[in-house]
């Protein structure tokens, strides 16, 4: 038996109680695959700070909105304890760096830097609209021009590395 789990670790408020859910569906033996991007996302400019990359304060904010609201937007960080904890064994974790863009090299990573910017552009609305307006008391006109910041971001400043782990 196998079960996946996709980017939702983030938004399950209580891992071992999604993890008992799922091990009712296993048999002994079988396994479970989760995936998740791990926040926060990364600059290969270490000298850029939330103060001077919106991409960076939109991660940060993210993160604070969603632990104000009880949830954990770094719980991919703490995966493998998690499962461990219930009841999983034989855990093996493999990371890898997503890029945010086609500034990588290869074809192969162009391409799939290509889509993950595509994905983020799209969940960039969604992730801020309820969190923000919600939990940080943002107005809308307030949400909307940091979202322009954000695009512009991907949009002009295409010397920024920007990468998620996996």
């Amino acid at each position: 038996m196998f079960e996946q789990c996709y980017t939702l670790v983030s938004h399950v408020t209580s891992h071992l109680n999604h993890r008992s859910s799922q091990t009712s569906n296993l048999k002994p033996g079988g396994y479970i695959e989760c995936q998740d991007v791990v926040y926060p996302v990364v600059c290969m400019d270490t000298t850029l700070t939330p103060e001077t990359s919106a991409i960076l304060r939109w991660c940060s904010l993210f993160i604070e909105a969603e632990a104000q609201s009880g949830l954990d937007a770094t719980a991919a960080n703490h995966f493998g304890y998690k499962l461990h904890a219930a009841g999983f064994v034989d855990i093996r974790r493999k990371s890898f760096k997503w890029p945010l863009g086609k500034w990588v090299k290869g074809e192969k990573y162009k391409q799939l830097g290509y889509w993950v910017e595509e994905n983020f552009l799209d969940f960039l609305p969604s992730s801020v609209f309820g969190l923000f307006t919600r939990v940080l008391k943002w107005s809308r006109d307030e949400v909307e021009l940091f979202l322009s910041e954000c695009r512009r971001e991907m949009r002009e400043h295409k010397e920024r590395h920007f990468y998620a782990h996996m």
